[in-house]
């Protein structure tokens, strides 16, 4: 699937997308990286390399929203777990921003403080609902009614969290460390939200 998006100009339009100035923009740019170097086999890793993006993390890493700054960071230690990507990723001195963003950053207050709130919630009309869009603002609750909310930023899904794992392997001291710093942020979403899908992956 991931090889399938880089070739259809999916990674090309996320590279593109780094340029914004855009907040969200960007935000959502990071993540999406993330998700590509996860998911993403070699083909797609490759494919990361020669459109630049390892450099395009870089200058992701030096930005002065905290969440773009942290994607950034934890791409690169994804990344560099794979040996064809290892030299580069180090070249570009990416995973020198790891401890010190650590040290300045409890996983608690991050997960609360920045990545919910970076990711508001987002309010849509129902599909069924689009007949009734001249509808009368007389009653209120009726309104509200035809919206559907989604939630705010809830963490990586259970598959998202078992491919970081083998990161927690990487000769690397940085990668390791920000992924554990990563599984703690993690488990504070899940705890908030009343799920168990991350304790139940550590053990």
């Amino acid at each position: 699937m991931c090889d399938t998006v880089v070739e259809n100009g999916g990674l090309r339009s996320l590279i593109y997308a780094c340029r914004s100035s855009d907040l969200p923009s960007l935000r959502h740019a990071a993540v999406c990286l993330m998700s590509l170097a996860l998911f993403g086999g070699s083909g797609s890793h490759s494919e990361m390399m020669r459109q630049h993006a390892i450099e395009w993390l870089f200058c992701l890493a030096f930005h002065q929203d905290e969440v773009i700054k942290y994607f950034a960071c934890l791409t690169s230690a994804v990344l560099s777990t794979n040996p064809e990507l290892t030299a580069a990723v180090n070249a570009s001195c990416t995973l020198n921003l790891v401890m010190p963003f650590v040290r300045s950053h409890s996983p608690i207050e991050f997960a609360r403080q920045h990545l919910v709130a970076a990711f508001q919630h987002t309010c849509r009309k129902n599909a069924s609902d689009t007949s009734e869009s001249q509808t009368s603002f007389s009653n209120n609750q009726s309104d509200i009614a035809h919206y559907c909310c989604e939630n705010q930023y809830t963490g990586g899904s259970a598959d998202w969290l078992k491919r970081l794992v083998p990161v927690m392997f990487s000769k690397q001291f940085e990668p390791r460390v920000l992924v554990a710093f990563h599984f703690a942020v993690e488990a504070t979403l899940k705890s908030d939200m009343k799920c168990s899908h991350v304790s139940v992956l550590l053990i």
